[in-house]
């Protein structure tokens, strides 16, 4: 399994990943102790909502349907020839109504009802939840909160105070299981997760943008250096991370498994496939100005007793698979990949830790 992270640990996580966790008012969240992830979720999400519903909930122009006794928006012909019919004095409008009621206050409110029924957030977050809960009153839920569409959501200077916010949801929706039995919501574990994975993902490149941005972190696709033939039934390469520096470029593929190195009696091997993908990435990607090209493999840290540590070089390109530890200090993290960029540029981080 992997080694348990400690959820003050998760907070500075996400606070690379989302700027506004940085705000003093969610930084306390760093000092608190908290038993379970969903009521460091449930916590970040209140104190982004306590200001929101003081200042109003997000309005947006929904299309709307009903029968007046005068025009208003675009008469609908064929419902109010109907009407007509009917021998009823009165036409079918359709026209835009400025509510409360779209998909970005809907999926806050389904997700604090998600939360209100779970056992996992304490008595005291759900009083909270309660009173916020009544801001959202005309609000339509979602019945099945496995059917949100989160790619309609958009942002704009009139709706950036859900950026945040909606990202907590879909941490908590993601890891919603519904139980058949009952028809009801249950949370699963947020650490064995592909949520997690993609956490730890976000922040080792979200860490290098904010401490190293000379070195340009970025996850970009890395073509086929094909010579002849049809490139476009090749699957398409992502990397996770890669940094450019003045010599070197170095890709890095960040890792969240449970088992880091395969086993076979008292033999640990690294993972084939991940070797595979890695070497094809460092034999395809074209370094600005033919810098050298340097790979890495970053696992978290599991609780086995034996973890990847080692360098080699494969056709002239330096390849380390490391893990790095998160169930520790975050200064020690923060030193863990410090570390990483002296070793392959020689430079220094210039910011102070984040707290």
């Amino acid at each position: 399994m992997t080694a348990s992270i400690p959820i003050r640990n998760i907070y500075y996580m996400l606070s690379y990943s989302y700027k506004e966790l940085k705000h003093s008012a969610y930084q306390r969240c760093g000092r608190e102790e908290f038993a379970h992830i969903y009521d460091l979720l449930t916590e970040i999400l209140i104190i982004g909502l306590k200001p929101l519903t003081k200042r109003g909930l997000y309005h947006t122009y929904e299309p709307h349907q009903d029968i007046l006794t005068s025009v208003r928006g675009k008469i609908d012909i064929n419902g109010s020839i109907q009407l007509a019919l009917q021998r009823r004095r009165a036409l079918q409008c359709e026209f835009d109504e400025f509510m409360a009621d779209n998909l970005y206050n809907q999926i806050i409110k389904s997700t604090i009802s998600v939360l209100l029924r779970q056992t996992s957030v304490c008595i005291a977050q759900k009083t909270v939840l309660k009173q916020l809960y009544y801001h959202f009153g005309t609000v339509t839920e979602f019945r099945d909160v496995s059917r949100i569409n989160w790619k309609q959501l958009t942002y704009h200077q009139h709706n950036q105070r859900y950026r945040l916010l909606l990202h907590i949801c879909k941490f908590i929706i993601d890891c919603v299981i519904i139980d058949p039995s009952r028809g009801t919501y249950l949370l699963d574990s947020f650490v064995d997760t592909q949520r997690m994975s993609q956490l730890y993902e976000s922040f080792v490149r979200d860490y290098f943008r904010y401490h190293y941005p000379q070195l340009k972190p970025g996850s970009p696709f890395i073509d086929w250096q094909v010579s002849d033939g049809d490139v476009y039934q090749l699957p398409r390469m992502k990397s996770d991370i890669v940094l450019t520096g003045a010599v070197r470029s170095l890709i890095i593929d960040t890792k969240y498994y449970s088992k880091s190195m395969q086993q076979n009696h008292d033999t640990h091997k690294l993972h084939s496939s991940h070797l595979y993908q890695m070497f094809t990435y460092l034999k395809n990607y074209v370094a600005p100005h033919h810098h050298d090209v340097a790979g890495l493999i970053l696992y978290a840290k599991t609780d086995a007793t034996v973890a990847p540590n080692t360098t080699v070089t494969l056709s002239g390109h330096r390849l380390s698979v490391k893990s790095l530890d998160l169930n520790t200090e975050f200064a020690l993290i923060k030193a863990q990949l410090d570390a990483i960029i002296q070793e392959n540029y020689g430079i220094g981080d210039t910011r102070q830790l984040q707290s």
